[in-house]
């Protein structure tokens, strides 16, 4: 340690030092980190020291695979693909159409812009950087300093819009707190890969945002289950005081025909009203609900906001039942589900209510069908419900 200590008091003497070190780190690198031998020797060395080691590795992501090297985010978090043809992508889906939303947007106000915590690509932002770089910020791995950054740019005039996963959400809750609603800041929070998430894991599973944000004053959490109820949403914020959520699955929009609902007010949407048995429920599982209830006359209600609760709509939409079922594709304990379900109870609603979320458990790692078919979201365990 001691000729480590001279070493290192010599190297200063001549080199500069860097920020590690002068934070009075033992620091081991740059090395190259596609180097396996190389790695295995320093990691050697910081093992053998009793003190803190920071070990700087320079890797190249995908190194040796051409597509990998060439464009590195399309291979963050890929399915099983043909290593001859590369990853391809989904076409339209609700992150490229956020995309192309915020390109427009972006166009028309000057005043619109952007901010990522190191996910341009995940959240969709690549095409709004490319074209209006000074309006687009990253602020790398960060997501408590996006949020807070955006309560800023809000009360500074500007129009912002925070793409995050939901998955991570949990991370700006003081931030959307303190920073946006508080202060009656406008900051249009865009939670991607909401409600149950294929491919990513168990770290990635967007189930818990509507619990943990419906209890902040002021916030609206809103649900589209399409790309243009998306843009209505997106556009409709500017008028808005105070922070939104836009919270939308990673995947693509469910065909069903949404015509057939009927307005009961801006938030809320019902099928089949005067049904003895209700569904209620937001988001992607409503086609699937749909496609459960046409089949066994029974209604369904659709939330396309989720808080504050419209608890008047509510009622209104299951006059005449007397069953409802509260379908959340989320964590029950706190979500909006229980809250409809309190909400009933208190106002008197004389009919039967049951309940069917997500229960105190991190999903694991599956495709999407099997996810659904696991907490029943797919049609047949709804109808199986039903009965």
């Amino acid at each position: 340690r001691g000729a480590r200590r001279v070493k290192e008091a010599v190297k200063r003497l001549f080199l500069n030092t860097n920020m590690f070190e002068s934070l009075g780190l033992e620091y081991l690198g740059p090395v190259d980190g596609n180097d396996v031998s190389k790695m295995i020797s320093v990691l050697e060395e910081a093992k053998n020291r009793d003190e803190v080691v920071l070990v700087h590795a320079k890797t190249v992501k995908g190194l040796g695979y051409a597509p990998a090297e060439k464009t590195p985010d399309s291979y963050h978090s890929v399915p099983p693909f043909d290593p001859s043809a590369g990853v391809t992508r989904d076409g339209n889906t609700f992150t490229t159409a956020v995309g192309d939303i915020l390109a427009r947007l972006g166009g028309e106000d000057e005043k619109v812009c952007t901010v990522t915590a190191a996910m341009p690509e995940g959240t969709g932002l690549s095409r709004f950087a490319e074209l209006y770089p000074d309006r687009f910020f990253d602020v790398g791995i960060a997501e408590e300093h996006a949020a807070a950054f955006s309560g800023g740019l809000a009360l500074g005039g500007m129009r912002p819009f925070f793409a995050v996963y939901s998955s991570f959400a949990q991370r700006i809750y003081d931030q959307a707190f303190h920073d946006s609603a508080l202060q009656g800041a406008p900051v249009t929070f865009l939670f991607s890969h909401a409600g149950l998430v294929p491919g990513d894991g168990v770290t990635h599973q967007g189930i818990f945002d509507v619990a943990l944000f419906s209890s902040v004053p002021g916030v609206r959490i809103l649900c589209p289950d399409s790309y243009g109820e998306l843009e209505e949403m997106i556009r409709d914020g500017e008028e808005f005081r105070g922070p939104r959520i836009i919270r939308y699955p990673k995947g693509a929009e469910a065909d069903y025909p949404r015509e057939r609902f009927e307005k009961i007010s801006p938030g809320v949407s019902a099928f089949n009203r005067g049904a003895k048995t209700v569904i209620v429920t937001y988001g992607r599982v409503t086609a699937a609900a749909y496609g459960a209830a046409a089949e066994a006359d029974v209604g369904v209600v659709r939330f396309s906001c989720v808080a504050p609760l419209d608890g008047e709509a509510l009622l209104e939409a299951v006059k005449g039942s007397d069953k409802v079922l509260l379908l959340e594709e989320g964590i029950r304990r706190g979500g909006f589900a229980e809250s409809a379900a309190a909400y009933l109870t208190v106002a008197g609603y004389g009919g039967s209510v049951a309940i069917h979320a997500i229960e105190d458990e991190f999903p694991p790692h599956g495709d999407l069908p099997y996810l659904l078919d696991r907490y029943g979201f797919t049609k047949e365990k709804i109808a199986e419900m039903i009965k």
